[in-house]
Parts: structure tokens; C-alpha cells; sequence
């Protein structure tokens, strides 16, 4: 198993590093140095700290306090790639004064497009210090307030029993695995081990979303990611396991108010 660590920007107010992990890893206990929010832009992984575990993927945010220990998980086959933003410790300061970055949270579709899309700029040197410096920050005071799902600004795992946290976690992990692949409740209650009703009645408690919409939200984000590098729509919509052209666009209309015009446009601005 081998990682990747990029850095895409590094001013005096933050950094920005494109983390790419291909297979396997197990785990070992890291440390971070410095407040850091973790985005994902495909595959999954799973953190466990104290004795509490999370699962970042393209819909749920992670993020660590300087010195907080943890240890992360790198079990999907097809990898992982997440986009890690650090700020200064200065900065970090004034976070935490206006409620902190969230543990984990729902990624609502404007945070993840504005993250893809300033990966995008960096990667083409696009962006100038300043506007990836505005963007970066304008990411972090999106996530400082959406920091739970059901908009308490407290993070909806505390309530939960272990076992139902590992149910929705494994869930989670199946359907990240291949967000193309076709599912229904019945498949997938079976090989998490649990009956249907109690599996969709569970995941909507814990995630505030229900698994239809949760797993139509990992498609079409996807499919985001190639709009942006400019992939064909035609394509695209094979890949990410809609029916048609049209089903994909309507998707993420539906999502972000955009056309896949609109969004291969920006990839390329």
C-alpha cells in the first residue's frame, strides 16, 4: 500500500495537500500536527478515536485538533483520495472561537463542489495565492457551520449505540466501495447482516439522510469529479451507473443547480 502526500498550496495563513492512498493499510496511531479538515473526493476510510470510529467519504467530513491521536484504516481495494486543509494555528484559534471544525459532518453539495473546484485550479495553476487562500477559507467557515447533520451544531454519533455506528459504518463502506453499482435494501441489509427495516431505520437515524439518498449523493459526486477534468458526459453517466445522459444531468441539477455544461466549464476556467 503506498501514499501520496501532494502539496498544493502553502501560504503563512494555510495549507492544502491532495492525499491520494492506493489499497490496504492497517492501522497505526498518528498524530496530527496541526488542525486539519479532511474532504474526500473518492473512496472511503475510517478513523477510530478514543473509542469512537468515523467513515469519511465524498459525503462526510472529518477533522482532527492539533495533537488529538487517532488511528485511520485504508481498507477499501480501490483506494482512496481526499483533499486535507490545515490552517495556521492563528487561524485555527479563530475557528475554534466561532464553534471549531466539526468532529464529522454531512458535506452539503456547495462545500464539495468549492473544495473540487479549488483542488481543480491548484492542480492546473489556476489560482493565485489569494483566491486559493479566499477559497480555502471560505471551505472552512462552510464546514465550521454544518457542523451536524440534523443542524444542531453537535455531532449526532454521541447518542448512538456502537453496534449501530459499526451497522452504519460497514453500510457505508459497501456503498463507497462502488458508488456505480446497482443496490437494493434487500442485498444490502443481507450482507451487513441485519433485516431491511432495521438497516434503512438505523442509517436515517444515525446519518440524517436516508441510504437512497446517501447513495445517489456518492454517484453523482463522482460523476463531479470527471465533469471537472472533462470527461464525456456519455461516459460519465456509464461509469457512475445512471441509466442515460439525461438521468445523470438531472442528477446533478438536482444537486448543485447546475448543468454538466456549467460544471465542465468551470473545470476548465
Amino acid at each position: 500500500m503506498a501514499i501520496a502526500v501532494t502539496t498544493l498550496l502553502r501560504t503563512p495563513l494555510l495549507a492544502i495537500q491532495d492525499v491520494r492512498c492506493d489499497g490496504d493499510r492497517d492501522g497505526i496511531v498518528e498524530c496530527s500536527v496541526l488542525d486539519v479538515l479532511v474532504l474526500a473526493r473518492t473512496g472511503s476510510f475510517s478513523v477510530r478515536r478514543r473509542q469512537d470510529e468515523q467513515l469519511v467519504d465524498a459525503n462526510r467530513a472529518l477533522a482532527f485538533r492539533a495533537g488529538e491521536p487517532y488511528v485511520a484504516r485504508h481498507g477499501a481495494r480501490t483506494g482512496d483520495r481526499t483533499t486535507v486543509i490545515a490552517p495556521s494555528p492563528e487561524l485555527a484559534a479563530e475557528l475554534r472561537g466561532g464553534g471549531g471544525l466539526p468532529t464529522h459532518a454531512l458535506v452539503p453539495a456547495a462545500l464539495d463542489l468549492a473544495h473540487r473546484r479549488l483542488v481543480r485550479g491548484l492542480e492546473r495553476d489556476r489560482l493565485p495565492a489569494l483566491e486559493a487562500e479566499e477559497l480555502g477559507l471560505r471551505i472552512l467557515e462552510m464546514a465550521v457551520g454544518g457542523a451536524s447533520a440534523d443542524g444542531s451544531g453537535t455531532s449526532r454519533w454521541v447518542t448512538i449505540r456502537p453496534a449501530h455506528r459499526r451497522l452504519v459504518r460497514r453500510t457505508i463502506e459497501l456503498m463507497a466501495g462502488d458508488p456505480s453499482a446497482p443496490l437494493d435494501l434487500r442485498s444490502l441489509a443481507h450482507r451487513v447482516g441485519v433485516s431491511p427495516y432495521h438497516l434503512s431505520r438505523t442509517f436515517r437515524r444515525v446519518v440524517g439522510l436516508t441510504l437512497s439518498r446517501y447513495h445517489a449523493r456518492l454517484r453523482v459526486r463522482a460523476a463531479i469529479e470527471g465533469l471537472l477534468a472533462g470527461v464525456p458526459i456519455a461516459a460519465l453517466a456509464q461509469e457512475a451507473g445512471f441509466a442515460d445522459q439525461s438521468h445523470l444531468a438531472h442528477a446533478v441539477r438536482a444537486e448543485l443547480d447546475l448543468t454538466p455544461g456549467q460544471l465542465r466549464r468551470l473545470g476548465s476556467s
